[in-house]
């Protein structure tokens, strides 16, 4: 399980995460595609580098 580190909400298990293709250029940072509890976290977008990514977040 992955939690926040400051205030300890259940943010992702391990059984959500997924590997990425080496060729995809943010492969290395963790890749989840379900939160345990959507109200934990907040959705931000970042297309700085010409590709979108969703960051996620912990509300608190």
């Amino acid at each position: 399980m992955f939690v926040c580190s400051a205030c300890g909400h259940e943010l992702f298990s391990s059984d959500a995460k997924f590997e990425l293709d080496k060729s995809d250029p943010n492969y290395g940072w963790s890749s989840f595609d379900q939160p345990v509890n959507i109200k934990n976290v907040e959705l931000i977008d970042d297309d700085r580098y010409g590709i979108l990514i969703t960051e996620l977040i912990c509300k608190n």
